[in-house]
């Protein structure tokens, strides 16, 4: 941050033009972190701040924005000048909207469609490979996986590039789903009973 003590602010940047909302995502005696969404002339950015108590004095101990590739962006702004789109292009269009939403437009799309979600794991639990991916196309979602590292969570994932991820996580244990870090997992939230969702970078 020395580094960058030359440059201007977010803020200062902005010049008053966005609209900026932030909430507590998670509050312990120690740490807290935010979620903060910024809006600019249709645009939007997740920003997550991470906090810790220095001897009574909260002091931001990380910032992290999450940011696909630009042309993601790019893409869903030409696209969505067009209209009558084809449904397959339409049904892209839905898909990147998803990816580079708010984490309330993630929570509000696992909460609409929480039956196909369960469904979803459902058949990947007993191998129903052909509903499976029936489920998986009607909604967008590009693939199901489970990590070596956390054995009891199933990971949905909407969409990604690299190791950036957005997705979703079903466990019926809280316990073994993934803590928030600047490092990885920068935003994770529970939506309903075992269900959460998440961003990694």
């Amino acid at each position: 941050m020395m580094l960058d003590v030359k440059y201007p602010t977010i803020g200062e940047e902005l010049e008053g033009r966005a609209t900026v909302n932030f909430r507590k995502i998670e509050s312990k005696n120690r740490t807290a972190i935010y979620g903060i969404i910024i809006k600019d002339d249709g645009n939007t950015a997740n920003f997550y701040c991470y906090l810790r108590n220095i001897s009574g004095s909260w002091k931001i101990d990380a910032v992290r924005k999450f940011q696909l590739p630009g042309f993601i962006y790019s893409s869903v702004d030409s696209l969505s000048r067009i209209e009558n789109l084809p449904d397959s292009v339409s049904s892209l269009l839905k898909f990147l909207k998803l990816l580079i939403g708010t984490d309330e437009q993630l929570k509000l799309f696992l909460s609409e469609n929480i039956n196909d979600f369960y469904n979803i794991a459902g058949a990947f639990d007993s191998k129903r490979v052909d509903d499976l991916n029936l489920l998986m196309n009607k909604l967008n979602l590009e693939y199901i996986y489970i990590d070596d590292v956390y054995p009891q969570c199933t990971f949905i994932l909407v969409g990604g590039f690299d190791r950036i991820e957005v997705g979703y996580i079903f466990s019926k244990n809280k316990s073994s789903v993934p803590k928030i870090s600047p490092k990885r997992f920068i935003y994770i939230e529970e939506v309903l009973p075992n269900w959460y969702v998440y961003r990694a970078i």
